[in-house]
């Protein structure tokens, strides 16, 4: 039989270790892999099929090596059989193809300075007479799985860990599901007017329920003549549904009439459409070229006035622009109170000042600008003097330091006759 060496020289000598000993290492021992780290996790299951190995572990520390103890004789004995049974574990008949080789009895440890032990030369014969196989194919019963995970595996688990990467897959690819579902079914023509068809009616039936309907519009406290122009304005076919009725429309339609100011249209209880009015006051009566209107205290238009005795409580104001003016028209006939019997009504003349106009045809021209301080003064002066009683046709306070007089034709004449008798 030819000598056993061991895949590992040593000096002789030296002591034998299992890191440096051939085969994997016992269970709970350490195993250099080739990155220089021990590896503690796979000793177990390498050689777990080993009768002698699982003998030898039973009573083996972690830790601890199998040749703490004995003599140098006697641990050169066990490791020259340790090489031996890990030879064979090395044997090129040991392939992948090939069922290892019955069991034999767990070997004694050698006594101290005794040989080392008989080889079983059955066992040998047969591995010696084995089919031989490739290299890459040896020991393939041995090798264990490698639980570490494969590149793409490890990839892949990083990419999930990734937030936007997982809510991608588990929120987007749904919804991307679903829209291109959409998408294929809308492609028909056909099938997307048979849906909408399908779902308008499903609306109308929803929408035209009894209890939805309206049957009756109110419009409280305006004039008849209002109510008649409201109705006419809403025009609405009733019974009609409440889902059908665009109630800013309909406000914005109401407030377009000129009279009113502010409307507010809800649905009462009862099928009810209640219209609320804040209408207009009219505060003046302007006399345009077009022909008598009523405008309220801001200018906006009311209504066309037919005639002027129809309402004669209202101030009458005149000329272009007037009706962008009635304000400050309004704070003139307040100051003007005194002779509110014989006013008759305001001249805006070149659509920049005023002219107060009296009965007996007589004027008060006012000023562009500060209008109330020359008309307060005009009246102080009819108060002291009576002025307004004489025979005055204007008075022209244009120039607030030099007012002016016109008189009347036959004031004139008298003037004239007095003048001359006196020279």
């Amino acid at each position: 039989m030819p000598p056993i060496e061991p895949p590992l020289r040593r000096p002789p000598g030296s002591r034998p270790s299992l890191r440096a000993g051939p085969g994997p290492a016992l269970p709970g021992s350490p195993r250099i892999n080739p990155f220089g780290a021990e590896d503690y996790t796979r000793a177990a299951e390498i050689h777990s099929a080993d009768p002698h190995r699982q003998a030898r572990a039973a009573g083996h520390r972690p830790g601890q090596s199998t040749y703490a103890t004995g003599s140098a004789q006697n641990r050169d004995a066990a490791f020259a059989s340790e090489i031996a049974w890990d030879r064979r574990a090395y044997a090129p008949g040991w392939s992948l193809g090939h069922r290892l080789a019955p069991a034999r009895a767990t070997p004694q440890r050698a006594a101290p300075r005794s040989a080392p032990p008989a080889r079983d030369t059955a066992h040998d014969t047969a591995r010696d007479t084995a089919p031989r196989s490739f290299w890459p194919f040896r020991r393939a019963a041995a090798v264990a799985h490698d639980p570490a995970p494969s590149r793409l595996a490890y990839r892949l688990n990083r990419m999930w860990l990734t937030p936007a990467f997982r809510r991608s897959l588990t929120v987007g690819s749904p919804i991307a599901l679903i829209g291109f579902c959409i998408g294929l079914i809308a492609a028909d023509p056909a099938r997307r007017a048979y849906m909408v068809e399908t779902v308008e009616g499903w609306h109308a039936a929803l929408i035209d329920r009894a209890e939805f309907q309206v049957g009756t519009v109110s419009v409280p406290d305006v004039s008849p003549e209002l109510r008649a122009m409201v109705m006419e304005r809403l025009d609405l076919s009733l019974p009609l549904s409440s889902f059908r009725m665009d109630l800013e429309a309909l406000r914005a339609s109401v407030e377009a009439i000129d009279a009113v100011r502010t409307a507010d249209l809800r649905i009462a209880s009862g099928g009810d459409l209640l219209v609320t009015i804040v209408e207009r006051k009219p505060a003046v009566v302007w006399r345009s070229r077009t022909g008598l209107e009523l405008l309220d205290a801001e200018g906006h238009r009311i209504a066309r006035l037919a005639a002027r005795h129809a309402v004669t409580d209202l101030l009458l104001v005149a000329g272009d622009g007037a009706s962008d003016h009635v304000a400050e028209a309004l704070e003139l006939a307040a100051v003007a109170k005194p002779l509110q019997s014989r006013l008759r009504g305001l001249v805006r003349v070149g659509e920049r000042r005023w002219d107060l106009v009296l009965d007996r045809d007589q004027r008060i021209m006012l000023p562009e600008i500060d209008p109330m301080p020359a008309l307060e003064r005009a009246l102080a002066l009819d108060r002291a003097q009576d002025l307004l009683a004489r025979d005055v046709t204007h008075v022209d306070l244009r120039h607030p330091a030099r007012p002016v007089l016109r008189l009347s034709e036959g004031a004139l004449d008298t003037l004239y006759s007095i003048r001359q008798s006196a020279e």
